[in-house]
């Protein structure tokens, strides 16, 4: 239908003058929406990648927001920190989950297996790593800082398997 494609391509045509409206500072609450234009998806993935993290897949179901993603490589030296930066910029701006958590998916080498995420108390501080078997909690750690959590989740829940040297990387290959 031409009407509807029209009125598509005038929402992307919103949707990408309100982003440039921002100047470059991204409106975290506008872009996390799952109800937006394609524009907007590409665009908050585009400023998750900026600052290290990730789109994650779909939305959460209890707040209907996109999911946003972490996903630490074992050997990245300065990993920890670039991703705790990014997560605190992103956190404020995100809705809370019940009690007042805001979640990161975590991309690990053993998704298939179960889902993990990192959750943030934004009032207390508090983190917590929750590890879910078919919706069903299995799991949870609790960590007494950000930067322990993600260091857990580096050693442990690793995206990829790398030994860093320096300016060149190795992918370590594991014999099954």
């Amino acid at each position: 239908d031409i009407a509807y494609s029209t009125i598509c391509n005038i929402e992307e045509e919103l949707a990408e003058l309100e982003v440039r409206s921002w100047g470059g500072i991204p409106n975290w609450k506008v872009l996390l929406q799952a109800k937006n234009s394609m524009f907007m998806y590409h665009a908050l993935e585009h400023c998750l990648n900026e600052i290290g993290l990730h789109m994650g897949f779909g939305i959460w179901s209890d707040n209907s927001e996109k999911i946003v993603a972490i996903a630490l490589d074992s050997g990245d030296t300065g990993a920890v920190a670039r991703n705790a930066a990014a997560m605190r910029a992103v956190a404020p701006h995100m809705k809370p989950h019940k009690g007042g958590w805001v979640w990161f998916n975590i991309h690990h080498h053993s998704m298939s297996d179960c889902a993990w995420t990192l959750r943030i108390a934004l009032k207390t501080g508090k983190v917590e790593l929750v590890q879910e078997v078919h919706y069903s909690e299995e799991q949870r750690i609790e960590c007494a800082t950000l930067e322990a959590a993600l260091a857990y989740v580096q050693a442990n829940l690793w995206n990829q398997d790398y030994i860093d040297q320096g300016s060149s990387t190795t992918l370590v290959l594991e014999a099954n």
